[in-house]
């Protein structure tokens, strides 16, 4: 069972690996990679001939007793096609949190989706509301894309696909002036609907430069992931479209001053040779909690949902981040209140959240979001172990 968000947002999806539904061989390969999403594909990478399997061996799959957090989708076949009633009777289950619609062109397919969608769950009794992300790969649903990102609350992301909206308009798909005005589009769009956007596939899974360079060209427009053909694609994918140590020390520092100048009343400040106000606040809180989401999906941990971020009552006016694994901060399950405070020391002045600036504390022995887990665990991050140790000690 998938343990993803199925809430109506998508927290963490850098990188989307689209699996045959009629290769049930891959199926385990691709559990047991560092792809962030699985899409089960049922459209383009099946057969005619073999969509059928490819049904049955979804089905078999998502009633086995399979365990993750990464995100499930399955893309199914177009709305309007004969095949996709069966799809969704294979597919709308508890481990999904999303269909992937392909080619959607109007916000009249988004609501028939949905009305089917809505009408199966409640047939069988699902409990989760299975969202959409909805793929645009023509000039007309380029078009419409506004108004097919706003059919439906069910429509928590859009998906570029630009291969089968270039090549039959003669258009390259590596051409860079072309790609990038298309996908600037996109992202105004889906920021206009308050949504993710996710950039298309590389078809050349052999060309990693290439492959980065898209990526590169997708995160600098504030997509929020890539589909990968390829499990070879997926690191770069994770580590581009993760936030950089650079980042969430420049965010850790603009947090820092805004609370400096809210004790002053102040909407505008200047930090390092520019004018900081509200939008650029906003964006560095957002490259924090990325960050902080990344550093669960990627550790394994369960979420606090606690607010502010657990602490150790070390100093009554003193907030400290306890995020330190067993040999590094805790004794026997509980809180080594010596050790947390040597490697969490508050530093003087006014800090975003008091005395003590946790965002600093948090991340200033945290490792890089984009880091692979082994060499966070090098770094005396223990990917398995608990995110705070026991109540007996820590205050959550």
């Amino acid at each position: 069972m998938s343990e993803a968000s199925r809430d109506g947002r998508i927290d963490v999806m850098r990188s989307k690996l689209f699996v045959p539904a009629d290769q049930p061989a891959l199926f385990p390969k691709a559990l047991a990679s560092a792809a962030d999403a699985i899409c089960f594909d049922l459209e383009d990478s099946v057969l005619p001939a073999q969509k059928a399997k490819g049904r049955r061996h979804l089905q078999e799959f998502l009633a086995s007793e399979f365990h993750t957090r990464k995100v499930i989708l399955v893309r199914v076949n177009h709305v309007g096609s004969d095949e996709f009633a069966e799809d969704l009777s294979a597919a709308a289950s508890p481990g999904v949190a999303m269909l992937a619609l392909p080619k959607v062109e109007d916000p009249s397919e988004i609501t028939d989706a949905v009305t089917r969608l809505a009408a199966h769950e409640k047939k069988h009794n699902l409990k989760n509301t299975i969202g959409i992300l909805a793929t645009i790969e023509s000039a007309r649903g380029l078009r419409l894309a506004a108004s097919i990102g706003a059919a439906d609350a069910r429509v928590v992301g859009l998906q570029l696909g630009l291969a089968d909206m270039f090549e039959p308009l003669g258009i390259r798909q590596d051409d860079g002036v072309a790609a990038h005005q298309v996908r600037l589009q996109f992202r105004l769009v889906a920021g206009e609907r308050g949504i993710p956007c996710f950039d298309s596939a590389f078809a050349k899974f052999k060309d990693e430069e290439g492959f980065m360079r898209e990526a590169a060209a997708a995160r600098g427009l504030g997509f929020a992931g890539k589909s990968c053909i390829h499990p070879c694609q997926i690191e770069a994918a994770n580590r581009i479209f993760s936030p950089s140590s650079e980042e969430i020390a420049a965010a850790v520092r603009c947090m820092e001053a805004a609370r400096a100048a809210s004790m002053e009343f102040a909407g505008a400040f200047a930090l390092e040779g520019r004018m900081i106000d509200g939008p650029f606040v906003r964006r560095a809180k957002s490259i924090l909690d990325l960050a902080e989401k990344i550093r669960v999906l990627e550790a394994g941990r369960v979420e606090s949902r606690h607010w502010p971020y657990p602490r150790i009552n070390c100093h009554p006016e003193t907030e400290i981040f306890c995020g330190f694994p067993p040999l590094a901060g805790h004794v026997d399950g509980r809180c080594n209140q010596e050790a947390a405070q040597k490697r969490a020391r508050p530093q003087s002045g006014s800090g975003y959240f008091g005395s003590s600036p946790k965002w600093q504390n948090k991340y200033r022995n945290a490792p890089n979001a984009s880091e692979p887990a082994a060499r966070q665990t090098d770094r005396g991050f223990h990917p398995d172990s608990p995110r705070c140790c026991s109540k007996r000690a820590c205050n959550l």
